[in-house]
């Protein structure tokens, strides 16, 4: 057994507490000297992109200088279109930031493009829009407290719209007893900054509840950037299988009603967004052109 004079005890005891101090000193120094953790816009990615929304992720690199640990205490964010408050939003989840460490803090945003005309108008007919995002991240701090920081970063999105498929004439070429040939033109309008490839076409022209042409067209089309293209689609009738109505309806009135139902699929000069199907529905009245 170890047996301790008064004095190496009252040794021991002084180093024990001289530690103490020391640890407790630099303690106080550390929470003395407590900054301020730098913050900044690290990158902007578009992480989806259809003809209704872009999907934006901002992703935040956080700095802490400190020799402790610090917590985010949460964020706020306000994206600014058109020089306009357009999306507000708020997160109070806690995050912590190890000792002289760089954390990511990830933010998603979704834009609707509707929301975004119906909202500007003039943005209607704009390819891009400027855009800066504010943030405001509160940090609870030692000593500090709660310290908020802002920051902002600016950028530009793209402005899509889904483009638009009209049956624009009905030309009758030939018509016999028997039979007649025709030529149906549709016009793709495309008011979009992006170049489409038209890669399938699916069709069904309907004239008095009966199919007069209906399809699948493999053949490959180029849509100009901002541009109108033109698809013809040659129909052959045969009155002794589907009766006299069409023929009456080809000798009669100028003025055919008719119903068309339609998809497109096709690529876009993006390349986040491909295979891009476009459901078409519509009916009215077209002038039969002889």
């Amino acid at each position: 057994m170890a047996i301790f004079t008064f004095s190496q005890k009252y040794v021991r005891i002084s180093m024990f507490i001289g530690l103490i101090f020391i640890a407790g000193c630099a303690s106080v120094q550390n929470l003395m000297n407590i900054k301020k953790p730098d913050v900044k816009v690290q990158n902007v990615r578009i992480t989806g992109l259809t003809f209704s929304a872009i999907d934006l992720s901002f992703n935040l690199a956080i700095d802490n200088p400190n020799a402790l640990a610090i917590s985010l205490a949460g964020f706020d964010y306000d994206l600014i279109l058109n020089e306009n408050s357009f999306l507000k939003g708020q997160q109070d989840k806690s995050i912590s930031i190890e000792s002289r460490s760089t954390s990511q803090v990830e933010i998603p945003l979704q834009l609707s493009f509707r929301d975004i005309y119906n909202t500007f108008n003039s943005l209607s007919n704009k390819d891009s829009s400027a855009y800066e995002a504010k943030f405001s991240l509160n940090f609870n701090l030692p000593i500090l407290g709660i310290t908020r920081i802002p920051i902002s970063k600016k950028g530009a999105i793209p402005l899509l719209r889904l483009p638009s498929v009209k049956v624009s004439s009905l030309k009758l070429n030939k018509i016999g007893l028997t039979t007649a040939s025709l030529n149906l033109a549709l016009q793709v309008d495309n008011a979009n900054p992006l170049q489409f490839l038209l890669n399938q076409f699916q069709y069904d022209f309907l004239v008095a509840g009966k199919s007069w042409a209906n399809g699948i067209s493999d053949k490959k089309m180029t849509i100009a950037t901002n541009g109108k293209s033109e698809i013809n689609i040659p129909i052959e009738l045969n009155f002794l299988q589907m009766g006299q109505t069409a023929y009456q309806i080809l000798t009669g009135s100028n003025k055919i009603d008719y119903q068309f139902d339609g998809n497109l699929n096709f690529d876009t000069s993006m390349e986040m967004l491909k295979n891009v199907n476009l459901p078409i529905n519509t009916s009215g009245k077209i002038d039969l052109t002889r």
